[in-house]
């Protein structure tokens, strides 16, 4: 903390070019907006600016928000601004609008009815996520630079990819914040996250890269908060370029190394994945494990023609924002030579 104990310095490793809620998750990370449900520490969703929902069939959700809650304009939370909210999100982002297949939204005083298109038990659930947060939508400001929420902390000022300055919303509707100022700054290489996090020029930082989880446990000064999350690393194909046949994925899919990507670049801070669904999620029943097979691999690949002589050339896109993605790649390009396979590697930003 800085020596007022009033102000918060955080780093974050992904950069935006919006701060708009249906754009990013930063503005629910930081503080300045929320969703009408949100996630417990126990992976469970909880009542936000919520005071009671009732499904009283399978397609009809009915919400009474609270009635203490004001946006940081001073303008109070209604049904109708939480209606225009989520119909401009779902207008804006296709995110928004596959993940909420709403047919109808009707809203009077604090009372809210959406309807979906079919039975849609999860819609809770995805009223939880922090692309849906509800923002105002007749603000003055731009929506994806100043975004108006209903959180302790007011966006007051944003500088595209580099910084966000914030302050406490006095009529936060659970009490005034404890601190005073927040300052978000983005740095996509995590070691110097952990740099400045040492040297105290920042108080919080996310995504620790692994080997770097230890020397922050040795400081006296430092806390590493752990939690098993629901992220999943994967590879997405496209599967419009010819040379992405089934052989070719059936190839890649005997290539990677899970237990090893797991044990040595996640350093036993992951799990192998079975499946592009984690299965700490209580439906999900676990797959058998694929285990690395690189001469079944190679097998597979001269179905389609390809040798020594002839490998397979694929590009790769990976980012820097997770420390450990591009390792993986390095770690799967390695391999996947073995299999007569060529991996170009390319960092964008995310």
């Amino acid at each position: 903390m800085h020596s007022s104990g009033k102000d918060l310095n955080i780093s974050l490793p992904l950069k935006t070019k919006s701060i708009a809620p249906y754009e990013t998750d930063v503005p629910v990370k930081i503080g300045a907006a929320e969703s009408l449900f949100k996630t417990n520490d126990q992976g469970k969703i909880e009542k936000a600016l919520v005071k009671s929902y009732h499904q009283p069939n399978d397609t009809t959700l009915d919400i009474e928000l609270k009635d203490n809650i004001k946006f940081q304009n001073g303008q109070k939370l209604t049904a109708e601004k939480v209606k225009s909210s989520l119909e401009n999100s779902m207008k804006k982002s296709d995110l928004v609008k596959y993940s909420l297949p709403i047919s109808s939204i009707t809203a009077k005083g604090q009372k809210l009815t959406i309807k979906t298109n079919s039975a849609y038990p999860e819609l809770v659930s995805e009223l939880a996520n922090p692309f849906m947060a509800i923002y105002y939508t007749d603000a003055k400001s731009d929506v994806n630079q100043t975004p108006v929420g209903t959180g302790p902390y007011q966006i007051k000022d944003y500088k595209q990819s580099r910084k966000i300055s914030l302050s406490n919303f006095k009529d936060y509707w659970q009490g005034k914040p404890k601190l005073d100022h927040i300052t978000v700054t983005y740095q996509e290489d995590g070691n110097n996250r952990v740099r400045n996090l040492e040297s105290q020029k920042d108080d919080l930082i996310t995504d620790v890269p692994v080997n770097k989880v230890h020397d922050i446990e040795n400081n006296q000064n430092l806390k590493v908060s752990k939690e098993s999350g629901f992220r999943t690393s994967l590879l997405m194909y496209n599967h419009t370029n010819k040379k992405m046949t089934k052989s070719v994925r059936e190839a890649l899919d005997h290539i990677i190394d899970r237990q090893g990507i797991a044990d040595h670049i996640y350093q036993g801070y992951a799990k192998p994945a079975t499946s592009p669904f984690n299965d700490k999620i209580p439906y999900i029943k676990e797959p058998k494990l694929t285990k690395q097979n690189i001469e079944q691999a190679k097998t597979l690949l001269a179905k389609d023609g390809y040798t020594k002589e002839h490998p397979l050339k694929i590009k790769l896109i990976t980012y820097d924002g997770r420390p450990e993605l591009s390792k993986i790649a390095q770690v799967l390009q390695s391999d996947a030579k073995k299999a007569n396979i060529e991996i170009d590697i390319k960092s964008v930003d995310d």
